[in-house]
């Protein structure tokens, strides 16, 4: 029973994860061009600045499940916020913090792209790690 709950929680985070990649991929050039991996969300002259979970929680789909962003300001040094911490909600903080791409990305750009790509490969650590628990999970079971 508790391997079920874990898959099923595995399961969730995927579809969060694979939604998440849907919004990245949505984004309009201009959209693009304010991503930033260093920020929630936030107003500044040239529009709104966001990082992943902050263009999803713009997103409809993010909204109905309950995650949102607040867009902070440039003046007030606010980085913005959502309303749910990304680990909780999608089970993993790697491709939504610059620490999760590692020294090579410490003082460069994290592109659309290169943030499209962390989160499928959170995606497929999602997938592997419940291929690995199907054969001991039917194993207990028949125990």
């Amino acid at each position: 029973m508790h391997t079920h709950n874990i898959r099923s929680a595995g399961a969730l985070y995927v579809e969060r994860l694979q939604q998440a990649v849907r919004v990245m991929k949505g984004l309009s050039e201009d959209e693009r061009s304010h991503f930033d991996i260093d920020l929630f969300a936030i107003r500044n002259k040239s529009g709104v600045s966001a990082c992943i979970a902050g263009f999803c929680g713009f997103d409809p789909w993010f909204q109905a499940e309950g995650f949102m962003t607040t867009v902070g300001d440039d003046k007030s040094l606010s980085r913005g916020q959502v309303s749910i911490p990304v680990e909780i909600f999608f089970g993993t903080e790697e491709p939504f913090y610059r620490s999760g791409y590692g020294p090579a990305f410490r003082d460069r750009p994290i592109s659309v792209d290169q943030a499209i790509a962390a989160l499928n490969r959170a995606i497929a650590s999602f997938d592997a790690s419940s291929n690995t628990e199907t054969p001991s999970a039917g194993a207990s079971r028949a125990d």
